[in-house]
């Protein structure tokens, strides 16, 4: 036997939404002549010619291919760390094909930077002690903007640091005698 001789290739099919290509493939094997000579007592010579004709079909193993990667999602939110993803997808292998090897979505960061905080007021401290030690005065009370601090672009607090009130203690002695020299009267 000699030679193995290739057709070209037949039942060519496109399947238009995978993109493959599917054939089989004729082989045809040819066997060539085999010559067996007998010589009998009548001087008759027999030749014997052996033509063999096979044809063997091949399929095909299609393995699954990627897509492209789509695109980016919109981050998760909007500051202080959050992530992004997109997929992609794979063909279905055919004929004993490979499944795609990886993963079909992919994740990255996004949004890194600090949330702005919002300033808000601490409790108000105690009131301080009246302005004068006897008579109309006022007293205050102060409360800070730290609970939390204003950050990264967030809003001041909102409203007074300091309050002042009227307070009384006692009626000043000498009150008729006038002010300008009560030594219960502060003066600044």
């Amino acid at each position: 036997m000699t030679g193995v001789r290739y057709e070209s290739w037949s039942d060519k099919r496109v399947d238009s939404q995978r993109k493959r290509t599917y054939a089989h493939m004729h082989i045809r094997k040819h066997a060539r002549a085999r010559t067996h000579t007998h010589t009998h007592k009548h001087k008759h010579t027999n030749t014997h010619k052996l033509d063999a004709d096979i044809r063997v079909h091949f399929t095909i193993s299609v393995h699954g291919v990627w897509s492209a990667w789509g695109a980016w999602s919109e981050c998760s939110v909007t500051c202080a760390g959050g992530k992004q993803k997109r997929k992609r997808e794979c063909t279905v292998p055919l004929y004993g094909g490979q499944p795609c090897l990886g993963h079909n979505v992919e994740l990255r960061p996004c949004a890194s930077t600090p949330c702005p905080v919002n300033g808000d007021w601490s409790t108000w401290s105690q009131w301080g002690s009246c302005s004068v030690t006897c008579s109309n005065g006022t007293r205050t009370r102060e409360r800070k903007c730290d609970r939390p601090v204003p950050a990264y672009g967030g809003r001041a607090c909102v409203g007074e640091r300091y309050e002042s009130a009227t307070c009384f203690e006692v009626e000043c002695p000498g009150e008729w005698c006038g002010r300008d020299n009560n030594p219960y009267i502060k003066t600044n």
